[in-house]
Order: structure tokens, then sequence, then C-alpha cells
């Protein structure tokens, strides 16, 4: 049997073995519309069925005992295979089901998370978090019973496999659905799949930190060695433009309108639909004629796109599997970062930030997709990666040095022509290629020679990843039989081979995982041996990476009340995370951070209220929290929120002149923004700090005013002027550094940054509350 991802697949699969001269059948649809003549000569041996893993991988396969199973692009088999085990609850499709469980598990999550969840921001749009372990299973009953009075229809499906190994599983939620699923898929609990007497698994850029093992929760698969010569093949000739190098989207989109009207066919390659539904209006907005495509169109051929001109065909989650060669198409565009295919994912990438666990997948995916175009020696493409976490993915070293030596030197030299190209000047670049005469004769001269100098590297985490995956998976299969003793065994096997700081994050992950496993053996022997178990390892999961906010809320769920970790130390995790995403907002390269650093310091420099109210609010942002600027009368000129679990209210007198008091009148002004925020702030009663603010040039208090300016606190304006300065040369330094380190090690930097400058929340909190208003000197 021969499994490919999608039904476009199968048919092209059927086609070229026909012409091999392979008998061979293509099943597609329903299993009731399976010719019986067809399937009678698969199960005579006579002929070889081709066919989408969905056809194997679902509750009952017509295909229920394949000899030989061929994966065919085993590297992207990863959510066909899962989604067997996988129940998606999706906020639209099964509203209702949806808000049960949040209601659910509302209380055990960060308010903050909730509140993004019940509102209808774009921006929260794509934060993840996972129920963690302890609530899960103190719920697990309750959660069972809401599913099964609530599940119909295909839900119904995904939900008997796992319905009895619910504890195997992890909960992910974010604001468009939830997803149930176990960390790895368990395929030998497949009777279809497990049978087989031989399986194979094919594909160009399988990896080798035992990523395959992962997607297809095999413990060990064997690889055939790469032949000789192989990496000095090439397929076709790419040309890379990267318009994120100096550019925003909103100053390029127009161009690349322009760049998609001009060629008869363009294929976009995005992760998800969000980012599909955002290209497609951003390029018709801009000027775009051209009729677009999507999946369902090309489902049995890619003829309807092929056949055509003045057309685009817009794929989500698609980076391999597609033939476009010769004139096909020459131009692509890989739109958004291939790195959270699945809610899974997106949790390990943005909310942990392990991002060594999945970067093989990610290189693999891009390397997938940019040869869509090129399929043979003669092809050539443009390709386009948009957005601006790609192009940052494509400029970090570590990132290229174990792609394909071609693919690195068309990389570096696209790189190299981006620095100082102005947008006309790139499509002059992308004219000369298209051309192929004598002017590009230097560009291919210049490729080929940098591709000879090219050794391939190993990826420094590979081997320890590929150590421990075995270990792993069989972590899973114990899990998912019960087997809790040898659950833990398994899992700290995992943890005593991760070490150095580059797997913090990861080692943490599995401490958790083992303590999750310590839980289940407790709740299921009650030996007490389980239950320090589970103690120590949430404990240590918490311990091995204080730059992950998620582990630093764990001991609260097996401490009491009493014990717990309470307080500001528990959210440098939060204020790193946050300011990471900031920094990749702003850029790692380019001008942007620049340009923006310039606007908010002319706005904090400014006397004028509303521009330096505006300023302060982006100093907030800067530092990690949460901030605006409620703008009305009788309101906070900004306020700054940590999460629901510290607000800090200011209320600035920039344009006042330095001589002078503070008056009755600004400390009553102060005092009553406490009042504002109980009424309008709806965590406010429940945060462990609130802090109200006057930030002044006035260095004396009236003494009248003595009595008011109880439980205020003062700054002084040039006060926070200095700390703009201070966390701007912070993140300038963190950039120059971020292209040469990995995302794990960028976040110790900025802890160790933060704590030098004493810009961590601990120490400006403990700055302004070593300034009361009250001990102000006072007029005579």
């Amino acid at each position: 049997m021969y499994l490919c991802p999608t039904r476009q697949l199968v048919h092209q699969v059927h086609k070229l073995s026909q012409e091999y001269g392979i008998n061979s059948h293509a099943f597609v649809g329903t299993q009731k519309d399976y010719s019986t003549d067809k399937f009678s000569e698969y199960i005579s041996s006579d002929a070889i069925a081709i066919s989408t893993y969905s056809s194997l991988f679902n509750i009952n396969p017509r295909f229920d005992d394949p000899n030989v199973i061929i994966c065919d692009d085993a590297h992207s088999a990863e959510n066909y295979i899962a989604s067997m085990w996988s129940l998606r609850i999706n906020r639209f499709e099964h509203n209702d089901l949806f808000f049960k469980i949040i209601n659910l598990f509302e209380d055990v999550l960060p308010s903050a998370f909730i509140d993004s969840i019940k509102t209808n921001s774009s921006q929260t749009r794509r934060i993840v978090d996972m129920v963690p372990a302890p609530y899960f299973y103190e719920r697990n009953e309750q959660l069972r019973e809401l599913l099964d009075e609530n599940i119909s229809g295909d839900l119904s499906y995904s939900w008997g496999i796992i319905r009895d190994n619910l504890t195997a599983c992890n909960i992910f939620i974010t604001w468009l659905g939830i997803l149930i699923r176990p960390w790895i898929p368990p395929s030998h609990s497949h009777p279809s799949f497990k049978s087989a007497n031989q399986r194979i698994y094919m594909s160009a850029t399988l990896g080798a930190g035992g990523e395959l093992e992962r997607i297809t929760g095999i413990p060990r698969i064997e690889r055939l060695p790469v032949p000789k010569g192989w990496d000095r093949q090439g397929s076709g000739r790419r040309f890379f433009v990267f318009p994120d190098y100096k550019f925003e989207p909103k100053e390029y989109y127009s161009w690349l309108a322009e760049q998609i009207n001009n060629r008869d066919r363009t294929l976009i390659l995005c992760p998800d639909t969000q980012t599909a539904d955002l290209i497609k209006n951003g390029l018709k907005s801009n000027g775009v004629t051209h009729s677009f495509l999507e999946s369902g169109d090309i489902e049995n051929s890619l003829e309807p796109f092929t056949s055509k001109k003045e057309v685009v065909l817009l794929l989500t989650n698609r980076y391999d599997g597609l033939d476009l060669p010769e004139d096909s198409c020459r131009q692509l565009i890989i739109a958004g970062f291939p790195g959270a295919t699945n809610l899974q994912e997106r949790f390990l990438l943005g909310r942990l930030g392990i991002n060594s666990l999945l970067k093989d997948r990610i290189r693999t995916r891009f390397t997938q997709a940019a040869g869509r175009c090129t399929r043979g020696a003669t092809d050539h493409s443009l390709v386009i990666p948009v957005e601006r976490q790609l192009f940052e993915f494509c400029l970090k070293k570590e990132n290229r040095e174990e792609m394909h030596p071609e693919l690195q030197a068309e990389l570096e030299f696209s790189l190299e022509q981006a620095k100082d190209s102005s947008l006309e000047g790139v499509s002059s670049l992308i004219a000369l290629f298209f051309e192929r005469g004598e002017d590009w004769k230097g560009a291919e001269e210049g490729i080929e020679k940098l591709r000879d100098d090219i050794e391939v590297k190993k990826d420094k985490h590979t081997e320890t990843l590929n150590s421990v995956v075995k270990d792993e998976v069989n972590f899973q299969y114990m899990l998912w039989n019960k087997n809790y003793k040898e659950a833990i065994e398994r899992a700290r096997s995992v943890v005593d081979n991760l070490s150095g700081p580059e797997f913090e994050g990861y080692r943490a992950l599995w401490c958790y995982f083992i303590g999750s496993a310590g839980w289940l053996s407790y709740c299921a022997t009650n030996d007490a041996s389980d239950k320090r178990i589970y103690e120590d390892f949430f404990n240590k999961s918490k311990s091995c990476s204080k730059t992950i906010s998620w582990f630093s809320e764990l001991p609260t769920v097996i401490q009491s009340e009493a014990e717990s970790v309470e307080g500001i130390d528990l959210i440098v995790g939060y204020q790193i995370e946050n300011i990471q995403q900031k920094l990749a907002k702003l850029g790692v390269v380019g001008l942007s951070f620049e340009r923006k650093m310039n606007e908010i310091q002319a706005l904090i420099n400014d006397d004028t209220p509303s521009k330096f109210e505006e300023g302060l609010t982006k100093l907030g942002e800067l530092l990690g929290f949460s901030a605006n600027h409620p703008g009305g009368t009788a309101q906070p000129d900004s306020v700054w929120d940590f999460n629901n679990k510290i607000f800090i209210l200011f209320e600035a007198k920039s344009s006042e002149q330095e001589e002078g008091l503070i008056s009755v009148d600004t400390c009553r002004q102060t005092n009553g923004h406490c009042k504002w925020a109980k009424q309008e702030l709806p965590h406010f009663d429940e945060a462990t700090k609130k802090i109200c603010v006057l930030i002044s040039k006035r260095t004396i208090l009236d003494r009248n005013a003595t009595p008011h300016a109880n439980n205020l606190y003062y700054m002084h304006i040039n006060r926070i002027r200095e700390i703009f300065k201070a966390i701007v040369g912070l993140l300038r330094r963190i950039r120059g550094q971020s292209t040469d380190v990995s995302e794990e090690e960028i976040r110790p930097k900025i802890l160790e940054a933060l704590k030098k400058e004493k810009l961590d929340i601990k120490s400006l909190i403990e700055e302004i509350e070593g300034k009361p208003l009250s001990e102000l000197k006072s007029s005579n």
C-alpha cells in the first residue's frame, strides 16, 4: 500500500506508476465507492493500492492488513497520522462545546489568557496554552462526561479512540479552537499499521534528529545512507528575494502585488488559513487582478492551475507534493513561518520557546516549499519568502548550515543582494534572473562557487535529540497502556540525556512529563514514593528553566496556598517572553527597530502631555507589560498591566514646570486612579501588586498634600527617560546577538541583561516602592 498526504498526490503517483508499467489503483473518496474489481486485485497482490494516509489511519479502515506500507512525503505525515488520535473542537463549528470546555478550565488558566479567549481581538488569536496535567487529571471525569454528552458527527470517531486514554493526552487551547491529543501518536496501537511486515518511509529530507520517529510514533527507523555525490546535485536554480530585509509589509505589498500581476501564475504557500486570509486580502487590496484558486480546486489534478493564466494558487500547510516544473509556474511566495502547523507545535514554539526540537521540521518544510517549482536541472524559479520570522530564520547561519549546499548557496547569494537593494533594484535583479542572459551568467557562476565551497554541518542539537527519541516514543506507549512506573523510567532516561543550557527548556518539559506520570501513578497506587516523584519533578521543571513562564506556574498546583510561591518572582518568564515577542515584531535586522525607537524617544522626550503619555505607554510595552493609554479625563495617563498580576497606574505631570509644589489636587487625582481601576479593570482586586505612581519634575510636596500622599509613589520624569534609554540599549545589544544564537539561548541572555540593568520586574517594583510620595521633602 502506497500512502500519500493528499488526493491530488494519489492521482499524480498513480499516473506515474502507469507510465512506469506498475499495476496500481488509486483509491480516494468514501470506502463504499471503491471499485470491487480493483480492490480485489489489491487483495490478491496483483496491484498496488495508492491512497491517502487518512484511508489507513481511521477507526475502520478498508485497508486493514497491508503487507508493505510505503509512506511518501513521510516528513509531512505528522498531522495526517496524529489526526486519528486528535480531537479538534473549533470555536465556530462547535461553539457551545468550545465554551463549555473553556468554562471547565477557566479558573486554572491565566486570567489574561482567558480574557483574550473571550474577546474578538485579533492580537490574541495566536496565543496557545496547555492545561497543566494535575488540573487536567483532576477534572478528567467531568471532561469525559461533558464530551460524551456533547460530541456528535465526525468528532465522535477521534473521541471514541482517545476516550479511555484521556490521561495519556494533553489539551491545548487557543482563541480559535481546542486540541486534545497524545504528545506522540501511538501508531502501534492501530493494528492496520502495526501488522505490516515492512514499512518504508520516503523523503528527500528526513532529518537526523529523530523527527521521523516522533512524527510516526515508531521508536526506531533505519535510514538508508545518502548516495555519494547527492550533495553536489542541484535541481534547477532559485533566486530568493527577501523584502522583509529592509521594508515593512505596508511598504512592499503593492510591489508584491505588481510581481504577481507580472507573471502568468504564482504559487503561494501558507502555514494556516489565518495567514492565507491575511495575504489574500492584502494582495487584493494592493491591486492583484489575478484570480485565486485554493486546495479544493486542485483536489484531483493541478491542471486547473497550470492550464490557466493570470491565476494564483493559494495553499495552506502544503509544503510538498506539488510538481510544477518548467513553465507551469516560475514564481513562488512562501508566506508565513512554517513552524506551527498544529496547536502542539505552536505551544512548543510560542509558549515554551523550544525551537531546537522543531528546527528540523521547519527546515524540512522550507526546503520542500522552496523546491516546488524547480523539479528538474533546467528549471528556474523566483522564490519570495514573506514575513519577518521566516526571513530571520533564513538569515540565521545555524539554520542554513544543515541544508543542501545548493540551497545554502542560493540563500547566501540572495541575502547578500538584499542588503542594499531598493524595491526598484530588486525588480531589476528579478528581470535579469528571468532573462537568463549574459548579465545573469556572473551571478550563476558565483552561486556555483559558493555551493562548491560549502560543507554541510550537523546541527549541534541533532545527535542529542536522536539519542533520546526512542525513550520519548516508548514513554508515550507506556502512558497509553497505563504502565505509569515504566513511563516514569523512560522519561527519566530522556531527562538524563538532555544536558547543556541549550536543552534547558526541553529538559523542563520532560521533567514535567515525569511529574505527570508520577501523579497518575500515585492516583492509581497511592504509593507515597510516586507523590514524591511528582512533587520533585514538577519543581525541577521550574528550576530547569527560569525563563519560561509556563513552568513557573506549576508549584501552585502541588503546594498548599500557604506554601505557594507568590509574588513577582514567578513572572520573570512572562517578561522575557513578552520582550522576545516584541523584539520579533521589531525585527532582528533592518531599519524597523531604530525607526520605532526614534519615534518613541521623540514622544517620551516631549513634555506635551498627550505625546509623553503615549511614549510612557510604549515604554511599558518595551519592558514586557501590556500597556494602554486610557486618555480620558480623571483616568490614568498610562496603565501597565502584567498578566493581571501587577498593575501600575501613572499620573504624569510632564507639562508642569520644575518650580512649584506637588499639590493636593495632584495627589487626589493620582489617588483616584485606584477607584477608576476597581470599576474598569476586571482583575484589579485580585492582583498581587497595585501601584499608583506620580511622574513629575517637581521634587517638593505641599505640606497640605501629605495626608493625601499615602500609598502613592513618585518617579522623576528624568528617571522615566533614563529607563527608556536603558531598555533600548539592552534591546539593541540583544538584537546584535540574535542572529548568532538559538531562540533558547537568547532567553537567558535577556534575563541576565535585565537583572544587570535592574530592569526586571522585581527590580522595577522595588525601585518604585522605594520612593513613597509621602517621603518627599515637604514645604515649610
